[in-house]
């Protein structure tokens, strides 16, 4: 597996019951990672607790007339 794209934010942004959103446990891996290679990422968020998302990806939807 491979991590894929996602965002972070301070607090859901979803309605948790009925649009929960996905997260892979690889992107969760990578961000536990991260704040131990960058310590100014620590810094940002010490203290808080992050919602990760995974980005969603476009779809195209085909009409036909």
């Amino acid at each position: 597996m491979e991590v894929s794209g996602y965002d972070l934010h301070p607090s859901p942004i979803r309605i948790t019951i009925f649009d929960a959103g996905k997260t892979s446990r690889i992107n969760v891996a990578h961000l536990i990672k991260l704040p131990i290679e960058d310590p100014s990422l620590w810094n940002e968020w010490q203290g808080q607790m992050p919602v990760i998302y995974n980005q969603s990806q476009a779809i195209t939807i085909i009409t036909t007339k």
